[in-house]
Parts: C-alpha cells; structure tokens; sequence
C-alpha cells in the first residue's frame, strides 16, 4: 500500500502543458509549414512541366513514325496523299481549348480545318467517323497495304496535358508546297494556359517557345 500511494501522489503532480509551451509548438509547426510549402508546390509544378516535355516528345515521336509509314505528314482527311491542298491545318489532343495568342494573326485555334489527333494515331480514320446505316464510316483511310501504309495504332491513348488543355499539332506547316520554311510544332501552352508561341514562326525566326508554352519542332 505504500508503494501505491507514492505512485498515485507521483501521477497527481505530473505538471501539464503550459500555454506557452502550446503557443511556442505552434509556431514551431507554422514556420516548418511556410517553409515546407512552397517548395512542395514547386515540386508538383516541376513534375507537371516534365510530363508535358515528356509528353510533347512522345506525340512528335509517333507522328514522326506515322509520316515515315505513309510517306507524308497527316494533312489530308482522306488519309491519302492528294493532288489538292491538303485538308487538315491542326491536330489537337483532347482538353479544354487554351486561352490563345493575344495577336489575331499568331491564333492557334482559329483554323477551321481542325481534327483529333487520335484520328491518325490510334484510329485509322483521319477525317473521324461519320455514323450511317452500316456503322461508324471514316471515308478513305491510310492505305494497310503496301510498302507505305498506316501501322498502327501508335498509342494507347492521348491524354489533355498536365494543366487540362489540349496538345496542338499546327499541321498546315507541314504542306512542302505552301509552307516550306515554316516551323512544325507539338506544343502544350504551358502552366498558364496561354499560347504564346507563333505557330506561323519561320524556321530560322529565332526560340522554338514563347514563353512558358513547352514546344517540339517536328519540321
């Protein structure tokens, strides 16, 4: 019984914490927190950053891959190489459309010849499906025979980049006859969503982005 009570007078005088102590705790935890934050935050920037790089680079790759398999770039809705001007201006991924180019005559969105991406680099139907009595029809298609046909698809899937915005792809660049020295890009408009990259930039007009856009030149 002595042992006991020694041992309840010992917990009935445990000191307990004083306001100060909580006060000084807290702002312990509120510098640790200021100064952890950021950096934090940096960190999922940079990360959606070195996707959107990684992501340009692999949509510059397979539409490399696609050109090389067809022998010309994906600018014609029938699939095939024409004798006309070519039928397509812009490739886009899927997203929300970014906030475009300030000046009227560098807008990326405005053409009207514009077309899914996956079109040419998962479904073998460049002009996109058209649903009538038999099913869903994509016209003419990139040939499957021969020595250049279409050998895909070339992705599983395209996604929208890091920021919810559509890749752009400002194919009309890419026609030889019509825009010779004109630059090709895969480009994501960059964490501010807002093109800021000429898509009419001739090849030798200097940076390949504007701004914080994240751009691959294809041509």
């Amino acid at each position: 019984m002595r042992a006991l009570s020694r041992g309840l007078r010992a917990i009935g005088t445990t000191r307990g914490i004083s306001m100060m102590e909580v006060i000084v705790v807290l702002a312990v935890v509120g510098v640790l927190a200021a100064t952890l934050t950021p950096m934090v935050l940096n960190y999922f920037e940079d990360s959606k950053i070195q996707r959107a790089i990684s992501d340009v680079k692999t949509l510059g790759g397979v539409i490399v891959n696609l050109t090389r398999d067809v022998a010309h770039f994906p600018l014609y809705t029938d699939g095939i190489r024409t004798t006309g001007t070519p039928t397509i201006e812009l490739l886009q991924g899927p997203g929300n459309d970014p906030q475009d180019h300030t000046d009227a005559t560098k807008r990326w969105l405005t053409p009207a010849l514009k077309f899914p991406l996956e079109n040419h680099l998962i479904k073998n139907c460049p002009a996109g499906a058209t649903v009538d009595a038999t099913g869903n029809d994509c016209g003419t298609k990139y040939p499957s025979t021969g020595r250049f046909h279409w050998k895909g698809p070339y992705l599983e899937k395209i996604t929208e980049d890091p920021w919810g915005n559509r890749y752009l792809v400002n194919i009309k660049n890419a026609d030889p006859a019509a825009n010779p020295a004109k630059v090709v890009y895969v480009i994501s408009c960059g964490p501010n969503g807002k093109c800021e990259t000429d898509p009419n930039a001739l090849a030798d007009s200097g940076p390949v982005a504007g701004g914080d856009d994240i751009a691959l030149r294809l041509k």
